[in-house]
Protein backbone atom coordinates (compact mmCIF):
# COMPACT_ATOMS: atom_id res chain seq x y z
CA UNK A 1 0.00 0.00 0.00
CA UNK A 2 3.02 2.38 -0.27
CA UNK A 3 3.10 2.94 3.75
CA UNK A 4 6.74 3.38 5.00
CA UNK A 5 7.80 1.27 7.94
CA UNK A 6 9.11 4.03 9.78
CA UNK A 7 5.50 5.82 9.54
CA UNK A 8 4.11 2.56 11.64
CA UNK A 9 4.00 2.70 15.38
CA UNK A 10 3.08 0.10 17.83
CA UNK A 11 1.89 1.26 21.09
CA UNK A 12 2.04 -1.88 22.53
CA UNK A 13 -2.03 -2.16 24.06
CA UNK A 14 -3.04 -5.75 24.65
CA UNK A 15 -6.16 -6.36 22.42
CA UNK A 16 -9.38 -5.76 24.01
CA UNK A 17 -7.98 -4.47 27.23
CA UNK A 18 -7.53 -1.02 26.65
CA UNK A 19 -10.18 -0.19 29.71
CA UNK A 20 -6.89 -1.50 31.74
CA UNK A 21 -4.28 1.34 30.43
CA UNK A 22 -4.37 5.07 31.91
CA UNK A 23 -5.09 7.29 28.89
CA UNK A 24 -3.00 9.78 29.84
CA UNK A 25 -0.08 7.65 30.35
CA UNK A 26 -0.31 7.08 26.29
CA UNK A 27 -0.73 10.70 25.21
CA UNK A 28 2.48 11.90 25.13
CA UNK A 29 3.70 8.93 22.90
CA UNK A 30 0.93 9.67 20.59
CA UNK A 31 1.54 13.37 20.74
CA UNK A 32 4.88 12.72 19.71
CA UNK A 33 3.84 10.70 17.00
CA UNK A 34 1.41 13.19 15.96
CA UNK A 35 2.33 16.27 16.30
CA UNK A 36 2.88 16.94 13.19
CA UNK A 37 -0.35 15.82 11.34
CA UNK A 38 -2.93 17.25 9.55
CA UNK A 39 -5.42 14.71 9.64
CA UNK A 40 -6.43 11.90 12.32
CA UNK A 41 -8.66 9.23 11.60
CA UNK A 42 -9.85 7.54 15.12
CA UNK A 43 -12.66 4.92 15.18
CA UNK A 44 -16.17 6.15 15.96
CA UNK A 45 -16.97 7.16 19.91
CA UNK A 46 -20.14 4.72 19.56
CA UNK A 47 -18.26 1.50 18.64
CA UNK A 48 -18.40 -1.72 20.73
CA UNK A 49 -14.73 -2.21 20.58
CA UNK A 50 -13.23 -0.87 24.12
CA UNK A 51 -9.96 -0.61 22.16
CA UNK A 52 -11.72 1.79 19.13
CA UNK A 53 -13.44 3.79 21.70
CA UNK A 54 -10.03 4.26 23.73
CA UNK A 55 -8.33 5.23 20.31
CA UNK A 56 -10.85 7.47 19.79
CA UNK A 57 -10.65 9.20 23.63
CA UNK A 58 -7.09 9.65 23.38
CA UNK A 59 -6.90 11.14 19.70
CA UNK A 60 -9.20 13.89 21.12
CA UNK A 61 -6.87 14.56 24.09
CA UNK A 62 -3.90 14.46 21.72
CA UNK A 63 -4.85 16.96 19.66
CA UNK A 64 -6.90 19.52 21.09
CA UNK A 65 -7.78 22.63 19.09
CA UNK A 66 -5.60 25.30 21.16
CA UNK A 67 -2.59 23.49 20.91
CA UNK A 68 -2.99 21.32 17.24
CA UNK A 69 -4.59 22.55 14.46
CA UNK A 70 -5.29 18.64 13.50
CA UNK A 71 -8.20 17.96 11.82
CA UNK A 72 -10.27 14.64 13.50
CA UNK A 73 -12.43 12.31 11.68
CA UNK A 74 -13.87 9.22 13.56
CA UNK A 75 -14.44 6.23 10.84
CA UNK A 76 -16.90 3.26 10.62
CA UNK A 77 -15.75 -0.05 11.54
CA UNK A 78 -17.62 -2.94 10.15
CA UNK A 79 -18.83 -5.53 12.62
CA UNK A 80 -18.12 -2.90 15.78
CA UNK A 81 -19.66 0.67 14.52
CA UNK A 82 -23.49 -0.10 13.12
CA UNK A 83 -23.61 -2.67 16.35
CA UNK A 84 -23.70 0.35 18.96
CA UNK A 85 -27.05 1.75 19.99
CA UNK A 86 -25.75 4.66 18.21
CA UNK A 87 -25.59 4.12 14.64
CA UNK A 88 -22.49 6.15 13.00
CA UNK A 89 -23.27 9.29 11.78
CA UNK A 90 -21.46 9.84 8.41
CA UNK A 91 -21.30 13.48 7.23
CA UNK A 92 -17.92 13.51 5.07
CA UNK A 93 -17.71 11.00 2.20
CA UNK A 94 -14.60 10.38 0.07
CA UNK A 95 -15.20 8.77 -3.51
CA UNK A 96 -13.04 5.38 -3.75
CA UNK A 97 -14.62 4.06 -6.64
CA UNK A 98 -10.87 3.89 -8.30
CA UNK A 99 -9.69 1.96 -4.87
CA UNK A 100 -12.35 -0.25 -4.36
CA UNK A 101 -10.01 -2.88 -4.95
CA UNK A 102 -7.04 -1.72 -3.14
CA UNK A 103 -9.37 -1.60 0.08
CA UNK A 104 -10.56 -5.16 -0.14
CA UNK A 105 -7.34 -6.12 -0.63
CA UNK A 106 -5.87 -4.16 2.39
CA UNK A 107 -8.36 -5.77 4.16
CA UNK A 108 -7.47 -9.11 3.26
CA UNK A 109 -4.11 -8.46 5.04
CA UNK A 110 -6.08 -8.66 8.26
CA UNK A 111 -6.71 -12.61 7.58
CA UNK A 112 -7.68 -13.02 11.59
CA UNK A 113 -10.36 -10.43 10.96
CA UNK A 114 -11.41 -11.19 7.58
CA UNK A 115 -15.16 -13.25 7.53
CA UNK A 116 -17.18 -15.54 4.99
CA UNK A 117 -19.98 -13.56 3.58
CA UNK A 118 -22.52 -12.34 5.14
CA UNK A 119 -20.24 -11.37 7.80
CA UNK A 120 -19.84 -7.23 7.80
CA UNK A 121 -15.84 -7.93 7.08
CA UNK A 122 -16.15 -9.85 4.36
CA UNK A 123 -15.06 -8.88 1.04
CA UNK A 124 -18.32 -8.55 -0.65
CA UNK A 125 -19.98 -6.99 2.69
CA UNK A 126 -16.74 -4.49 2.14
CA UNK A 127 -17.77 -3.55 -1.45
CA UNK A 128 -21.66 -3.38 -0.48
CA UNK A 129 -21.62 -1.14 2.39
CA UNK A 130 -18.71 0.81 0.24
CA UNK A 131 -21.30 1.05 -2.86
CA UNK A 132 -24.36 1.52 0.01
CA UNK A 133 -22.29 4.93 1.07
CA UNK A 134 -21.67 5.45 -2.86
CA UNK A 135 -25.07 5.68 -3.25
CA UNK A 136 -25.93 8.47 -0.25
CA UNK A 137 -23.39 10.65 -1.86
CA UNK A 138 -23.72 9.59 -6.14
CA UNK A 139 -20.76 7.79 -6.21
CA UNK A 140 -20.09 4.28 -7.07
CA UNK A 141 -18.39 3.57 -3.93
CA UNK A 142 -17.41 5.61 -0.99
CA UNK A 143 -15.87 5.42 2.06
CA UNK A 144 -17.92 7.54 5.20
CA UNK A 145 -16.64 9.85 8.04
CA UNK A 146 -17.95 12.21 10.82
CA UNK A 147 -16.30 15.14 11.03
CA UNK A 148 -15.40 16.18 14.62
CA UNK A 149 -13.16 18.51 14.26
CA UNK A 150 -11.78 20.26 11.39
CA UNK A 151 -10.18 23.81 10.60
Amino acid sequence: MGVKKENIHFLNIKTQRSDEYVLRDYTEKVENIGKHADLVIAPSSHDLNVDHVFAYKLALICFRPIQYRTRIVSMEIMSSSEWSDKPFQANYYVDISHTIETKVAAVNKYDTQVQPFPHPRSPEAIRIKAQQRGLEVGYQYAEAFHIIRWF
